[in-house]
């Protein structure tokens, strides 16, 4: 027996016991189906506006003007409803969970703002309402930067102006500037240019989905698949295949081979199934490409974890956790402009996977860089396996022709 008889074996016993294969198709294909309804169903609940009431403790002309602005802007509208209230009427709708967050301006806070001592605007958010809390703080930190834009502004105008007024003019003065860099801050007056970008992604959120699945499947589809695949070998096996000279080398390099191309066949076949839907883009070359050249790079990396650890649970967990966790921070679930900077990570070959995706659906992607970054690491993943798989045949004092070489 040689190794391309080995290979066809292999092969053929693919196609007789698809089990493993089917196994490795549909669970993937079951977990994204349950992922999707469950975040579609949660962001269908969250399309209503979020109830804040806002109490105004200072009653300044600039903090009303402030909250107005801020309660009449038309983006702001699209997401929240603010009230104002007194704080008695607050605290007992919040306890009725009639709204979810109150935003309390303390007293002073103009008078702060005005001499640059910036004091924090309390926000008590519900937290049976994680979702709606979290962006409730998100605007209004953003909103915080841009009213520490506009007093920077303030300052700067007041040393360079205002000091030179007389005394009596320089109140009304202030005044003014507050209320106009405030306003001016909020894109008031197209004071500020503003590019939108739809909803959070350079793509869109039904393309972003799209790549986002196309990826988690295929590595799904190969944790899965390898773990069907492989089974513990008896001593005596292995001894009667070292007989005809076939090691444990000989059988990674037929594994790593046979598990690139069904994941790639596999990959093809998913997205010409999901073709059906509406928003998936036409079948290209270049959408081919980044399937197969995906692929290439999921093999030897499960292929790496297979020479690592051969009991199966273990390895199991561990592909998981690490395929998981590298998805995750490369942007591919979750945009990467929400993610810390500390989790980005350039040479991510996920993230490079993303990309790929998102060049053949755009055109306007630099797919060289993400070429050379999933070939570095695919060709650095299966020399890897193949030197640790070298390295432990040598340990157990067995040399074949291909090991003492």
């Amino acid at each position: 027996m040689n190794v391309f008889s080995l290979w066809k074996y292999e092969m053929r016993a693919t196609i007789r016991r698809p089990a493993p294969l089917f196994l490795a198709f549909l669970l993937p294909i079951i977990v994204l189906l349950m992922v999707i309804s469950v975040v579609f169903s949660l962001f269908q609940d969250d399309r209503t506006l979020i109830q804040t009431a806002v109490v105004d403790q200072d009653q300044t002309f600039e903090t009303k003007s402030l909250v107005h602005q801020l309660a009449e802007d038309e983006r702001m509208k699209e997401a929240m409803n603010l009230t104002s209230m007194n704080k008695s009427k607050a605290n007992e709708m919040f306890a009725n969970e009639e709204v979810t967050a109150i935003i309390e301006i303390p007293k002073g806070f103009t008078k702060s703002l005005r001499s640059g001592e910036n004091d924090p605007i309390k926000v008590i958010t519900n937290q049976e309402q994680p979702l709606q809390s979290t962006l409730v703080n998100v605007l209004l930190e953003s909103g915080a930067n841009y009213i520490s834009a506009s007093q920077s502004a303030v300052n700067t105008v007041y040393d360079l102006h205002i000091k030179s007024l007389p005394e009596g003019e320089r109140e009304g003065k202030l005044q003014q500037l507050i209320v106009t860099f405030t306003l001016f801050a909020l894109s008031r007056n197209e004071a500020f240019e503003t590019e939108l970008i739809p909803a959070g992604t350079g793509i869109g959120w039904e393309l972003h989905g799209m790549i986002s699945v196309m990826v988690t499947f295929l590595f799904l589809f190969s944790a899965i698949y390898q773990l069907a695949d492989t089974r513990v070998e008896k001593k005596s096996m292995q001894l009667r295949l070292r007989s005809f000279n076939i090691t444990s080398l000989h059988d990674y390099l037929i594994k790593s081979v046979k598990w690139f191309i069904t994941i790639s066949i596999v990959g093809l076949l998913f997205f010409l199934l999901s073709s059906f839907i509406e928003s998936t883009p036409a079948f290209s070359w270049k959408m081919g490409f980044a399937i197969i050249l995906s692929s290439l790079f999921l093999a030897t990396f499960v292929s790496a974890f297979y020479s690592i650890l051969k009991h199966s649970l273990i390895r199991g967990g561990a592909l998981l956790l690490t395929g998981l966790f590298g998805i995750g921070v490369a942007g591919v679930w979750v945009p990467a402009i929400y993610l810390p900077d500390a989790l980005l990570f350039e040479w991510n070959p996920f993230s490079a996977c993303y990309v790929l995706f998102q060049y053949c659906v755009t055109d306007d992607s630099s797919i060289t860089p993400m070429i050379f970054i999933l070939l570095v690491w695919s060709i650095a993943l299966w020399s890897f396996g193949c030197l640790l798989t070298q390295w432990k045949e040598r340990r157990h004092a067995y040399l074949s022709r291909i090991t003492a070489s």
